[in-house]
């Protein structure tokens, strides 16, 4: 099992790919790239931003696309490669966010984020991805469904995938007919119901290998539509999101910010005409009560 916590926490986070900056190369970047975003009214956060640092510019594509930690990486695989999710920001490479100051307290110093215009946006539609229902004839969730997956495919002496492809091959070797025997010849209980509702799936669905399964269930149509970081802060509240290129990072808290660079960012927000992050930066700071508990 993987939580958001634990998916921040993967390899190649935030402190690979990111890098402390002034309050000068802050706005000068903002200008340049994110002016849209800065003219919306819902922005977005990001927790343990992995650098000591109250202000950090990254790019999430910076460096090698990261595995999934603390479980397979067959969801990642198939969200990057799969023709369906074309277009969409890649998952392997991507900052996770959410919509929550609170939430994203709860993985470390929450940082405010400014979004590059033209960097992908991912919307979840909830809390946690792990929360999304795949298949509702079974009510599994993705958390479920990865995991009874890769269980299966073990049950049937299929390895783990390291690619979008050898992750293709197993999904369509596994037949429905491959799976019924092995829960047939399974004699622990709890592994034997697990096969069930793996076959149960299948059949319900009206598939007869697992890749017909997934190309049937696992498809855009689970999450919001997917947009740019010019529309992100313009959408209502959507949980978790991931985002695909360039982000800043401001610390929400305001720990270690300088004088200097706490005026030069409120001026600058204030006289560029961007009330609403002017607003949202300005009660973070003044949120004594939070901030102390940080």
């Amino acid at each position: 099992m993987i939580t958001f916590k634990q998916f921040l926490n993967e390899t190649g986070t935030a402190a690979g790919r990111t890098k402390p900056v002034s309050a000068e190369e802050l706005i000068a970047w903002a200008e340049k790239n994110a002016r849209r975003y800065l003219s919306g009214t819902n922005f977005l956060y990001r927790g343990g931003s992995g650098i000591g640092a109250p202000i950090l510019l990254g790019n999430s594509v910076s460096i090698k696309p990261r595995r999934s930690a603390n479980t397979n990486n067959n969801y990642t695989l198939w969200l990057d490669n799969n023709p369906a999710f074309k277009g969409y920001p890649k998952r392997s490479q991507a900052f996770i966010g959410t919509d929550d100051k609170h939430t994203a307290a709860g993985f470390g110093n929450p940082s405010l984020l400014i979004i590059a215009d033209n960097a992908k946006v991912g919307f979840v539609g909830h809390q946690d991805l792990w929360f999304v229902e795949v298949d509702p004839k079974t009510h599994m969730t993705i958390e479920e469904w990865n995991g009874n997956m890769e269980f299966a495919l073990q049950k049937i002496s299929l390895g783990r995938a390291n690619t979008y492809e050898e992750l293709v091959t197993s999904l369509k070797a596994a037949t429905l007919a491959k799976l019924e025997d092995a829960k047939d010849n399974e004699s622990n209980e709890s592994d034997e119901q697990t096969l069930e509702k793996v076959i149960t799936s299948i059949y319900k669905n009206g598939c007869k290998t697992m890749f017909e399964l997934w190309e049937k269930l696992f498809t855009p149509h689970l999450f919001p539509p997917m947009t740019t970081g010019s529309e992100a802060s313009q959408e209502a509240a959507f949980g978790e999101v991931w985002i695909e290129g360039e982000v800043a990072f401001i610390t929400a808290s305001g720990h270690g910010v300088s004088a200097e660079d706490h005026e030069a960012i409120m001026k600058w927000s204030m006289e560029n005409k961007y009330p609403h992050f002017f607003e949202k930066l300005s009660s973070d700071w003044d949120d004594k009560e939070f901030n102390d508990e940080l």
